[in-house]
């Protein structure tokens, strides 16, 4: 979704999909499977609109949550996750 986007219209656009999809799987046996996507991409999203925090938060739950044993990581592996908050944790230190 995000890759799409050109602006902050999109970008809020894309962070409510995010939540629509969120509710969508939310109790059903595909959850385990689609949450970590959907976190992953509010993630990207939430740091592309600066709130860093946010970002960070969101992906260091799908590792380190009280979930993060329930998720599959089959549409996106764990490994790119924690490269992804490895990555933003380096740019945030950087910038201050």
């Amino acid at each position: 979704m995000t890759r799409l986007c050109g602006n902050s219209d999109d970008l809020l656009s894309a962070l409510a999909k995010t939540g629509f999809l969120e509710q969508k799987f939310d109790r059903t046996k595909h959850s385990q499977d689609v949450f970590p996507a959907v976190l992953a991409e509010r993630a990207e999203i939430l740091w592309k609109r600066d709130q860093r925090v946010e970002a960070i938060q969101t992906l260091r739950s799908l590792v380190d949550g009280p979930d993060a044993t329930k998720f599959s990581f089959r549409l996106v592996p764990k490994e790119i996750i924690l490269a992804k908050l490895v990555g933003c944790i380096l740019l945030s230190s950087l910038k201050l």
